[in-house]
C-alpha cells in the first residue's frame, strides 16, 4: 500500500510563460521516484487554446484533475497563486508547496514592484487578455494554510521583491524563506546548477562566483571575429542557454556582426 504521508505525483507550475519546459532544468537534476506532470497552460507560449478557460481560477481548476492522489507541487510567480489556490481546495492531498518568485495570491501594491503587465502584454501578444485583469486575493485564507512550504526569492528581484517572500513566510503558519542572490525573475530556470553569468557587451561572457568575482567563461570576441562593437545597441547584447545546455552545449546569443556589403 502506498505511503499516505508522501506525494505519489510532482507538479511542476510555470508562470505566465505558461510552458510547461521552464522547470525542465530542474526536473532534469532531481531524482523523482513518483510521476511528475510539467503544465502546458493552455493558450499560453503557442499552445492550442481552450475557449473554456477564463481566468485563473478557471486555470486552476483544469489542473485540478490531477490532485487525485498525494502531490507536491513546486510553482513560479503566477503559478504560485494557482498553487495556493489548489493547496486551500485540496489540502489533505497537497503535501508539500515550493513556490519561487510569486504574490501567492496577496496584494503586490504595497512592496512597489516592477510594472510588468504591458511588457508581457507586448513580449505574448497571443497569450489570453484575461490574465491583465486578474487581480486574485487570498491573503486571509493562507492565513491559515498548514501546509510545509518552502519559499525562494531573488534578492533583487524586481517583479517579485524579496519583501513579499518575507511577508509570505510571516503569513503562513509552516513556511521557510531562502533568498538567492540574483535580480533574474526566472532564476529556476536560469541558475539551476547555482552558477551566475553576465555578459559584457565588448565580447566576453564571465562566470561570477560566490563573492561575485568574474572570471571569463568564453571569449566571444576571439570566437566571434566579425562582431561589431562600435555602434549603438552593437556588440554582445544578449544570451541564453538552451534548456539542455549541459547535453548539446547549444547557447543562443544576440549580437551584431558584420557581413559582406554592409
Amino acid at each position: 500500500m502506498a505511503d499516505a504521508s508522501r506525494a505519489q505525483r510532482v507538479l511542476f507550475l510555470p508562470g505566465a510563460s505558461g510552458v510547461g519546459r521552464f522547470w525542465q532544468p530542474v526536473i532534469d537534476r532531481l531524482t523523482l521516484p513518483v510521476e511528475h506532470v510539467a503544465f502546458d497552460y493552455p493558450g499560453f507560449g503557442g499552445n492550442p487554446p481552450d475557449p473554456s478557460l477564463v481566468s485563473l481560477e478557471d486555470l486552476a481548476s483544469w489542473i485540478e484533475t490531477y490532485i487525485d492522489r498525494p502531490v507536491d507541487i513546486l510553482a513560479q510567480s503566477m503559478g504560485g497563486v494557482m498553487a495556493m489556490q489548489l493547496a486551500l481546495k485540496h489540502h489533505r492531498l497537497v503535501r508539500h508547496l515550493v513556490l519561487t518568485g510569486t504574490s501567492g495570491g496577496v496584494s503586490m501594491s504595497s512592496f512597489d514592484p516592477e510594472a510588468w503587465r504591458a511588457a508581457y502584454r507586448q513580449g505574448a501578444p497571443g497569450n489570453p487578455d484575461w490574465l491583465d485583469d486578474d487581480r486574485t486575493a487570498l491573503s486571509k485564507r493562507i492565513a491559515n494554510l498548514p501546509i510545509p512550504c518552502l519559499l525562494i526569492f531573488g534578492t533583487q528581484d524586481a517583479t517579485a521583491p524579496l519583501a513579499v517572500g518575507q511577508h509570505l513566510e510571516r503569513l503562513l503558519p509552516n513556511a521557510r524563506l531562502v533568498a538567492v542572490d540574483t535580480d533574474s525573475h526566472f532564476f529556476v530556470r536560469d541558475l539551476p546548477d547555482g552558477r551566475r553569468f553576465v555578459n559584457d557587451s565588448r565580447g566576453v561572457l564571465y562566470l561570477l562566483d560566490e563573492t561575485n568575482t568574474p572570471t571569463v567563461y568564453w571569449d566571444f570576441h576571439r570566437d566571434v571575429p566579425f562582431g561589431v562593437y562600435n555602434r549603438l545597441e552593437s556588440g554582445f547584447i544578449g544570451f541564453d542557454f538552451h534548456p539542455e545546455f549541459a547535453d548539446n552545449g547549444l547557447l543562443y546569443t544576440v549580437h551584431s556582426e558584420s557581413a559582406e556589403g554592409n
